[in-house]
């Protein structure tokens, strides 16, 4: 798994606890019949591609990622260990984007979001 955000994020550590329980109620265990190698890029997106250069080389039989730019860092390390030119590879624009504010952070950093950009927001995380 390549999971852009850090590891004390709370929403990614969620979503990954809900994932790892999932499987195990489907009876997949980590370090038993599975192994899961979670890659962190801690928020740092220019790490992403490295990061995904590195889970690729440990030839996984799976490889799970759900944000666009770890989707698309991955689809070009797989396609060239494939033997593609890598400077012959389309550059993919995102599809989807989305305005996100975090009013944790926000609060934490001592921030006040305006209400008007507030109302601009696909969602706010709480």
């Amino acid at each position: 798994m390549l999971i852009p955000s850090s590891p004390d994020d709370k929403e990614s550590q969620t979503e990954y606890s809900a994932f790892i329980s999932a499987l195990q109620q489907l009876g997949w265990t980590n370090g038993q019949n599975l192994e899961i190698n979670a890659l962190w890029a801690n928020g740092d997106t220019s790490m992403i591609g490295h990061l995904a250069e590195e889970l690729v080389a440990r030839q996984p039989a799976v490889i799970l990622a759900r944000a666009t730019p770890v989707t698309a860092a991955l689809r070009k390390e797989t396609r060239i260990l494939r033997g593609e030119n890598p400077s012959e590879l389309p550059v993919q624009a995102p599809t989807k984007f989305e305005f996100v504010i975090n009013l944790t952070t926000a609060k934490k950093l001592g921030l006040t979001i305006p209400a008007s950009l507030m109302s601009l927001a696909d969602e706010l995380i709480e």
